[in-house]
């Protein structure tokens, strides 16, 4: 495609819709788990993993843009910037771009997130009737005197249905935000390996938040994630295996003890752990 018919090519209403709720979501959780958004600043600071606006060398007003779907985009540049923020932060491209939204628990994917798109369906509404309701200049013509007078009285009736349309617009969004606050306290708490298994490009957004780094393709990232499944694991659990399967999960913990132990001493031998 030539490059100026691309530059062109916008991002379509629900590209913006699901990339608006998507920044929703990343600044919610990064608030969240780290207190605040950090340094509004992007150049010099695209490697400061405590500021959002670093990392996704995004302003503050660039991102209020994309929330409040305030601006258009051209499609291209998204795709551009979303592959070098996922190639940095591990985040999705998906995610960035309007391709997938990010999705929460399946309770409140089912009984909250509806809340969302009643919202976005008012507001595309009421901007609809406000497009409408722009007249044209009267000039000097009085048809349009008479039409304008007779438009004018219908226009009042309409514009006080749209009050009382974005007054429970307002009410709709403030719980939706009471939920979403309660849901991002459960998500971001939930234990490393589950949260993988549960949904894995969710994990990698949350992890990047965590961590400031990129989560690998092995899943289980510290010593904490490992130590954390094995205290899961009760007396209980472990007599349901069985007397072979038992006997198995013994010998696969004896191999892996000595392959750490030989890994440290091999490691503390060549100073790999000299600072």
């Amino acid at each position: 495609m030539d490059p100026i018919e691309q530059e062109k090519i916008l991002l379509t209403h629900e590209e913006k819709k699901v990339l608006a709720y998507n920044m929703n979501i990343i600044q919610a959780l990064w608030k969240s788990i780290k207190g605040d958004l950090g340094r509004n600043m992007v150049r010099g600071n695209e490697y400061n993993v405590d500021s959002l606006y670093g990392s996704l060398e995004k302003s503050r007003q660039t991102i209020r843009d994309i929330i409040y779907m305030e601006r258009d985009f051209e499609k291209y540049k998204i795709n551009e910037w979303a592959y070098r923020i996922e190639k940095k932060t591990g985040i999705p491209q998906e995610y960035l771009t309007g391709a997938e939204r990010i999705k929460l628990g399946s309770s409140f994917e089912e009984e909250f997130f509806p809340m969302y798109e009643d919202y976005i369906a008012n507001c595309d509404y009421i901007n609809e009737q406000l497009a409408k309701a722009k007249e044209n200049p009267l000039d000097w013509s009085m048809p349009k005197m008479k039409k304008f007078i007779k438009k004018n009285r219908d226009t009042n009736k309409r514009l006080d249905e749209l009050i009382k349309k974005a007054e429970r617009t307002v009410k709709l969004m403030t719980e939706f935000d009471r939920k979403l606050d309660e849901e991002i306290n459960r998500v971001k708490e939930i234990a490393s390996v589950r949260g993988l298994r549960e949904n894995p490009k969710r994990y990698k957004l949350i992890y990047f938040i965590k961590y400031g780094k990129k989560q690998n393709a092995i899943g289980i990232e510290k010593v904490q994630d490992i130590t954390r499944v094995m205290e899961d694991i009760r007396t209980a659990q472990l007599k349901e295996l069985g007397e072979a399967g038992l006997s198995q999960y013994i010998e696969a913990l004896k191999k892996h003890l000595k392959l750490a132990e030989s890994v440290y001493t091999v490691a503390v031998d060549c100073g790999d752990f000299k600072i």
